[in-house]
């Protein structure tokens, strides 16, 4: 299913370590409310997203943008790894999905990928979300980022929370967001559990419009900051803004598999 996902928040507290906020000082600037309405209109039929390599947590105005998104087919993703304000949590149910990312039960294994995260406060969020959301009317999601190192809490956490009534989904940490086309060396993604060929299996996201905070088109969530030369305003074919990303510096795989050229299920 082809999702348009916008960053409405550009940079997250937290240094995960396969993310590019890692590497990177983020400005935390935030996407106008008009540029989020156009969004929202021009993709309206779509499931949209909104994510959390930029925390959409910390928008100032999240209470207006929770209201503005209500019956459009959206997502919240998160890693509830902050002092969340009790008024969010109860207009988090005009989410249709609201997705949690979470890499341990404990401080110790938590922080291992989640660096800067605090794992009790996110259990505490958790708590305070099932209390005040609907799950009737907001799928919730925890997804589980599996490593070497926290693989042994799987378990746990899989019956932890799907007894709690979330869909539990785990991740294997199988490429690193930065430095696609150098190749990787971070332990993480070492063995062949790790092959880096295996990223074809599930990322297509190249498919997807990737709105950053001004509006522009980006290439796609894994290659940092590639505008591609069109932005809202510009009434352009999906195919045109698929071949166009495809001029640009892919990662490898992305480039060798046909994947991306799928359009809801067509070849192009």
């Amino acid at each position: 299913m082809t999702v348009a996902m916008a960053e409405i928040v550009d940079g997250c507290r937290l240094k995960c370590v396969l993310c590019y906020n890692n590497i990177r000082t983020p400005s935390f600037r935030q996407m106008e409310l008009g540029t989020l309405e156009k969004f929202i209109t021009k993709y309206f039929p779509w499931r949209k997203g909104y994510t959390s390599w930029g925390e959409p947590l910390l928008h100032t105005e999240f209470l207006t943008i929770a209201d503005m998104i209500k019956g459009s087919n959206s997502d919240l993703h998160s890693s509830f790894s902050l002092d969340i304000p009790d008024e969010y949590f109860k207009v988090m149910g005009n989410f249709d999905r609201i997705n949690i990312s979470l890499s341990g039960l404990t401080q110790d294994v938590h922080e291992l990928y989640h660096k800067g995260g605090n794992c009790s406060l996110t259990l505490k969020n958790i708590r305070k979300l099932l209390d005040n959301v609907d799950r009737e009317k907001t799928k919730l999601y925890i997804h589980f980022l599996v490593h070497r190192d926290n693989e042994y809490q799987l378990k746990e956490a899989e019956e932890l929370f799907t007894n709690m009534g979330f869909i539990f989904i785990p991740v294997r940490l199988f490429y690193q967001i930065e430095g696609m086309l150098e190749g990787f060396s971070h332990p993480y993604l070492k063995g062949k559990e790790y092959d880096f060929h295996r990223r074809s299996f599930y990322c297509k996201e190249v498919r997807n419009p990737r709105i950053d905070i001004d509006g522009r088109h980006m290439l796609c969530c894994g290659t940092r900051n590639v505008p591609i030369g069109f932005t809202l305003d510009d009434d352009v074919p999906e195919e045109l803004l698929i071949e166009t990303k495809m001029k640009h510096p892919l990662c490898r795989k992305c480039q060798e598999t046909k994947h991306w050229r799928m359009i809801r299920g067509n070849v192009v």
